[in-house]
């Protein structure tokens, strides 16, 4: 059973225009045929933004991007939170830069301790607590990195692959898997949930393509779309390990629960309900709400007598007014054999 929010119903027809091919309702077919023009234009002046930014090589310290191509989740938070990881044992000093999207924050602002998700929004808040590396939040990412400049030797912009202002030595792009079709109807926003067409983005980057929750063997025989044959394309899973209170901060499996709630606030909470399950959860209903979801305690009321599995983002917003019933699931990126290797080489050559 799924609980859907009226707000995420609408979401959740507006992602089947978009992704469902074959499946779209008249209703959905006629949306989208309406705004291809828009979308067509949004596509060029991406097209022009992208040509006329500055070069890469021009800022100091040096940002990664890790972005994507569509609106909504990919996976790049986690992704962001495993090279920083990765680049930290390399002897680097690294810091985060991120949009903070809901943030009450007004300018840009380095993240600190203790520092609430409706301050300077979820991700960042997450992103601080788990890598322990600086992070600044701001519309203007320019603005961010130079917070952190003088203390970093490295930027890992957390989304802003469309923030052309901010130059950068590579492009991470995280495609969504998971999907039947990862960049749905190929069409710009809004006709489609493309920020900018692939064809764009140009040979020299790295895509990154998220399927889920799969095994290494499965990762390794996973194959790439036609428009990333020229990138460098690797293959990734972010796994759910294990469960920890939100209250007494006690770790269980995800075997121990039989019978859950999931919720989620995230881009493709059903990416994370099937992960969930693909790890041995047991759930009883599931309830995705919309990617940034201001959480109250009343969300979450209608679930007093069974389990809450959350994400790691929803729980950083949820913790403040956690019930003894809320659990937080901890989960890692996990790479095709040799992969996350390849990336990680591919990121310090850039940086060079």
């Amino acid at each position: 059973m799924s609980l859907l929010p009226t707000k995420r119903a609408l979401e959740i027809w507006v992602l089947g225009a978009w992704y469902d091919g074959a499946a779209r309702t008249l209703p959905q077919r006629c949306f989208t045929a309406m705004l291809t023009p828009l979308g067509w234009l949004v596509a060029r002046v991406a097209q022009r933004r992208r040509r006329a930014r500055a070069p890469g090589t021009a800022v100091l310290p040096p940002v990664i991007v890790v972005g994507n191509l569509t609106v909504g989740g990919t996976g790049k938070t986690p992704v962001v939170a495993w090279l920083a990881a990765q680049l930290r044992a390399q002897g680097k000093r690294v810091g985060v830069v991120s949009r903070g999207y809901g943030r009450s924050a007004a300018s840009a602002r380095r993240v600190a301790p203790g520092d609430s998700a409706a301050l300077v929004g979820d991700e960042p808040a997450w992103l601080a607590a788990t890598t322990g590396c600086p992070v600044a939040v701001g519309q203007d990412r320019v603005a961010a990195v130079g917070l952190l400049a003088g203390d970093v030797d490295v930027v890992l912009a957390d989304d802003g692959l469309q923030h052309h202002a901010m130059a950068r030595r590579l492009e991470v792009i995280v495609v969504d898997a998971t999907r039947v079709a990862p960049l749905g109807n190929g069409r710009c926003l809004p006709a489609g949930p493309l920020r900018e067409l692939p064809g764009f983005v140009g040979p020299a980057q790295v895509a990154l393509f998220n399927h889920g929750a799969v095994s290494a063997s499965q990762l390794a025989t996973a194959g790439v779309p036609a428009w990333a044959s020229t990138a460098k394309a690797l293959h990734f899973a972010v796994q759910p390990q294990m469960a920890v209170n939100l209250v007494t901060g006690e770790s269980r499996p995800l075997t121990a629960f039989t019978d859950a709630v999931a919720v989620a606030g995230i881009g493709h909470p059903e990416r994370f309900f099937r992960a969930l399950q693909a790890a041995g959860a047991g759930l009883r209903q599931t309830c995705g709400f919309s990617d940034h979801h201001a959480y109250t305690a009343a969300d979450l009321a209608p679930f007093a007598d069974m389990p809450v599995l959350m994400t790691a983002k929803d729980a950083v917003k949820c913790a403040v007014f956690a019930a003894p019933n809320w659990w937080r699931v901890e989960a890692v990126v996990a790479f095709a054999p040799g992969e996350g290797e390849r990336l990680l080489r591919t990121v310090l050559s850039a940086l060079d």
